[in-house]
């Protein structure tokens, strides 16, 4: 099914409903735009249908050596 995205009442565009997360992580698409597709009365809030994925996880702030005098 394509799904069809608006922002600020311009479209962004149609996608395949199985791409929205790809769309969501890489920002194409924001939890705060709206989506309609065909069977649907009203377009609705993204966040009313998808959540952000989690960021990914950190690996840490890689540690330094200590510097020792000879």
């Amino acid at each position: 099914m394509n799904v069809y995205f608006a922002r600020d009442g311009k479209m962004l565009g149609c996608y395949p409903d199985d791409g929205v997360m790809q769309l969501l992580d890489g920002h194409a698409i924001m939890t705060s735009d709206y989506f309609w597709h065909e069977g649907m009365a009203d377009w609705q809030s993204v966040a009313s249908k998808w959540e952000m994925p989690p960021p990914a996880r950190s690996k840490g702030v890689p540690q330094t050596a200590e510097r020792v005098r000879p």
